[in-house]
């Protein structure tokens, strides 16, 4: 008897009298084939046609047949149908004796075990789950007859033989990565074993999906790629010829970058850096590099990898626009929200989200890492699409102190497994390669040769520390604020801190109205929803452009990815490279001669919610002070500063915060990357491993963003009002949750003390769409929002603020 796996039914068939049955035969091989096309990218195809074959074993029974005809009380999840294949794979290891197949057969095992929801294979008590699963045996001896007509013994040696050469293959390229360091070795074994999951899951799906649902997955062709690469060329090109016509300095020297990155396209390459003064044009020649490498060495994406939206949202259409719509995917929350109320359109958008199958994919760094090491199956799915990609990483001295080591062994891993190349941009490039645990970057690793020159001839601004022992106070700050704005006719000043910005705008407002010459003074920070910080940069974009006189004061979230120049800029001090950051904002196009950009330091600004940043001041401090250094922007004063500032942070209470330590009472001495390789405490051993590590805890902990805030909806506008009022209102749980995508551009997260206060204030509406008490809105009430600063915590009427 034919066992079952999927039933539908036509959509015409309202009765559901003529069920559409989908054999667990049918399922299995077809999800064999897609998860070997999807691992054939790398050399592991035979490995993944066989979990495939495998992974949905334990259905061989009656039992099951029941549950999915309804003829039985078996509920969903009650038959762990995940154990049967690994279980069944592992007894014919044992059977036949041949010791060269246990390595693979286990790996083949963990992946069948795991495609439902990675595991810890071993947990908090120190029981190894791996064994614990295998020695189920509910229904197997039913299970294993059928799995061997399935696949007979001879067939299922021969294709596991294969498979073996398979892995040496890879294990061969692991351990020359590790260079015999147990914990390296480790973590990439287990990445490894990640990305052979990444493939049995989305073939899993993607073959359901089609049969359930009708949905297919078309994959491009090698012919359809090149053909798509060679036009993309020819777009950019043309764009780069209309560059070509100006002939201001800037842009010949943007030019001459650009083409010594398209001639660098022409050897092959692993992990490599481009070292771009900031303004140098290096989003389009990176692009450049991408394409033409893609043509020469036939790689199958491109990703470009920002760690903020502001620089997607800026450089995305120039993505989309070199791609066509039809090859492009940007993959960010504010997209979501922008897209129209057609449920088609917005299905066809999370589906692509969910495969990453568009040639070119422009994401948030927060996406990339999620894909790497969260446990959330949606996630890892879509983790084998990198294979055989270009990846941009921009600004990459953004990769969080916290996240180091897992990201320099990741991106190894992408470049020498998964057949990557990645592109590390930053015109502070962080000392990666000096780490415990290294990121390796190829021997010829810089894509412009020697950049010296090109920080030499870009150079428009001068970093100017005006430090005093203790700091300013805000009133002192002010006045040198409006002092820089004076001479220079407009002003960029830039904090860390949200309530530091808002008070610093406040005293200089109010000097502001005393001044001879008086400007717009413009707030931002996130307290502003985001429609609202829009609309901001956008008008300060068109004061600069009019050359009025403005002063702009926000914290960091305008140092990256917003095009606009001003004649002058103080920084309050952090790390150099947001210092360089900031200058990228003062005299960007080099309108005017070498400007000055002041460091100066705050001494109310409280950064102890800022992660390492007091960390980060104290070793720009010491640059400054003990450096020695005649341009603070140099490459070697960027390499002495992230040198020490890694250094402090490999011994900070005595534990290594690039190892991504745990904080929380459950795991107060652990870390994300023992859990990805050693997995000692929980093991107690600290050799290596191939199959020891906590996957699940892991992916449960890990946050790329350390974001314990609310969201709440701000009155920002009578859009955003309406939008509270029929939330309010009685509505469908689809029209919930279309306002509830809609409204995002319109709220403002806020820290769980933060939203404390508001509740004791009486600032926040709780809102129960359709009285659902699994789905709380909050919205803020009018007299806590303002204009000019956005989210207040004393609520004052509107006409009471600055305009």
């Amino acid at each position: 008897m034919a066992h079952i796996a999927h039933i539908t039914f036509n959509e015409n068939d309202n009765e559901k009298s003529n069920p559409i049955i989908e054999t667990v035969d049918e399922h299995c091989t077809k999800v064999a084939e897609l998860a070997a096309v999807y691992g054939k990218e790398i050399g592991l195809a035979t490995i993944c046609f066989i979990a495939g074959l495998l992974h949905d074993s334990g259905k061989r029974c009656n039992d099951f047949d029941g549950y999915i005809r309804k003829e039985n009380k078996i509920r969903r999840g009650e038959i762990d149908h995940s154990y049967a294949g690994a279980k069944y794979i592992i007894d014919f290891i044992s059977q036949i004796g041949d010791k060269k197949l246990v390595t693979v057969a286990k790996l083949i095992a963990r992946i069948i075990m795991a495609h439902h929801g990675l595991c810890d294979w071993y947990t908090e008590d120190g029981t190894d789950y791996f064994e614990e699963r295998r020695n189920k045996d509910d229904r197997y001896d039913e299970i294993k007859e059928d799995t061997k007509r399935f696949i007979p013994d001879d067939k299922l040696r021969k294709l596991l033989e294969k498979a073996a050469e398979e892995y040496a293959a890879v294990y061969d390229e692991i351990k020359t990565m590790s260079n015999g360091n147990c914990v390296m070795g480790s973590f990439y074994c287990g990445m490894l074993e990640r990305l052979c999951e990444s493939c049995l899951v989305d073939a899993d799906r993607t073959a359901t999906a089609e049969f359930m649902d009708g949905i297919h997955i078309s994959e491009q062709t090698d012919e359809s790629l090149k053909a798509m690469w060679s036009d993309m060329k020819d777009r950019l090109d043309a764009k780069l010829e209309l560059f070509s016509k100006k002939k201001d300095r800037i842009n010949l020297l943007r030019r001459d970058i650009s083409d010594r990155c398209a001639a660098f396209a022409n050897h092959k390459s692993h992990t490599i850096r481009l070292v771009v003064p900031t303004g140098g044009g290096k989003t389009l020649s990176s692009l450049r590099y991408a394409i033409e490498y893609c043509l020469n060495y036939d790689m199958d994406k491109i990703y470009y990898i920002s760690p903020f939206k502001s620089i997607l949202e800026q450089n995305g259409d120039v993505l989309g626009e070199i791609a066509g719509d039809e090859n492009y995917l940007e993959h960010h929350s504010d997209i979501y929200c922008q897209l129209s109320d057609n449920k088609d359109e917005l299905a066809e958008y999370e589906l692509h989200c969910q495969h990453w199958d568009k040639p070119v994919i422009a994401t948030t760094m927060v996406q990339f890492f999620n894909t790497l090491f969260s446990s959330r199956i949606e996630v890892l799915r879509r983790m084998h699409r990198l294979c055989r990609s270009v990846i941009i990483l921009d600004e990459v001295q953004s990769v969080p102190v916290n996240c180091v080591y897992l990201f320099n062994l990741a991106v190894n891993f992408l470049a020498n497994v998964m057949e990557c190349t990645v592109v590390l941009c930053s015109a502070t490039q962080p000392t990666f390669s000096d780490c415990k645990y290294p990121l390796i970057v190829d021997s010829e690793g810089s894509m412009t040769g020697d950049y010296t020159k090109d920080f030499e001839d870009f150079k428009r601004t001068d970093i100017v520390p005006i430090l005093r022992n203790g700091g300013y106070g805000y009133d002192e700050a002010a006045a040198i604020c409006m002092e820089k704005y004076n001479e220079n006719g407009n002003l960029l000043v830039i904090v860390n801190t949200k309530s530091a910005a808002a008070e610093l705008y406040k005293r200089i407002y109010e000097l502001n109205g005393s001044s001879d010459n008086p400007a717009t003074v413009l707030h931002l920070s996130t307290n502003m929803c985001a429609a609202h910080r829009h609309f901001s940069i956008d008008n300060i974009r068109n004061l600069l452009n009019e050359n009025k006189r403005v002063i702009c004061v926000t914290t960091q979230l305008i140092e990256a990815g917003v095009d606009i120049s001003f004649r002058c800029v103080i920084r309050s001090l952090a790390g150099l490279d947001n210092a360089a950051q900031a200058a990228g904002r003062c005299n960007r196009n080099g309108d005017d001669e070498c400007k000055n950009v002041y460091i100066i330091e705050l001494k109310d600004e409280n950064v102890s919610r800022l992660g390492e940043m007091s960390e980060a001041q104290t070793q720009s401090r010491n640059t400054i002070q003990y450096g020695d250094f005649g341009d603070l922007l140099s490459s070697e004063a960027i390499s002495y500063y992230f040198e020490r500032f890694y250094k402090e942070c490999t011994n900070k209470n005595s534990k290594d915060l690039l190892a991504y330590c745990v904080e929380d009472k459950i795991h107060p001495d652990d870390s994300l990357l023992d859990f990805l390789s050693l997995n000692k405490k929980r093991r107690s051993s600290d050799h290596f491993a191939r199959d020891k590590q906590a996957f699940a805890t892991a992916g449960r902990l890990f946050r790329i963003i350390d974001d314990n805030s609310v969201s709440v909806i701000v009155p920002y506008n009578d859009e955003a009002d309406s939008i509270i009022t029929a939330l309010n209102g009685n509505i469908s749980c689809f029209e919930a949750f279309e306002l509830q995508r809609k409204v995002q551009k319109y709220t403002v997260g806020v820290f769980d003390y933060q939203f404390k206060t508001l509740k004791e204030k009486d600032a926040i509406i709780t809102i129960k769409p359709n009285d659902d008490e699994n789905n709380v809105v909050y919205a803020l009430k009018k007299e806590f929002y303002n204009d000019s600063v956005g989210l207040l915590f004393d609520g004052v009427e509107q006409e009471a603020l600055f305009c």
